[in-house]
């Protein structure tokens, strides 16, 4: 999605300008996680965190992890300055991950 290919072009404000809109128009599951982790590199930690916790509540843990949004998660918090706000939104939200303790 274009939402998508902003936030991989680093292009991250546009991307979280995008994602917001989409998520004027109705709930959408890939546009709220995405939203999240866009806010979370751009060092929006509370709103990440916020948003992320939204997303579960009306989509579900489950369908977060079909999205790929848990390993999307998993994966920004390999990059150190990501980490430590990545590990916390994990084990918030699926402290059931084996993979995501340190």
């Amino acid at each position: 999605n274009l939402g998508w290919i902003l936030f991989r072009q680093g292009r991250v404000k546009t991307a979280i300008g995008f994602y917001e809109d989409v998520l004027a128009l109705g709930p959408h599951s890939v546009a709220r996680f995405n939203l999240g982790l866009a806010y979370l590199v751009d060092g929006d930690v509370i709103r990440a965190r916020a948003t992320y916790a939204l997303g579960v509540r009306l989509h579900g843990a489950i369908e977060a992890r079909r999205i790929g949004a848990v390993a999307d998660l998993e994966k920004i918090g390999r990059l150190p300055e990501h980490a430590v706000v990545a590990q916390t939104i994990l084990n918030e939200l699926w402290p059931e991950t084996t993979s995501n303790r340190p």
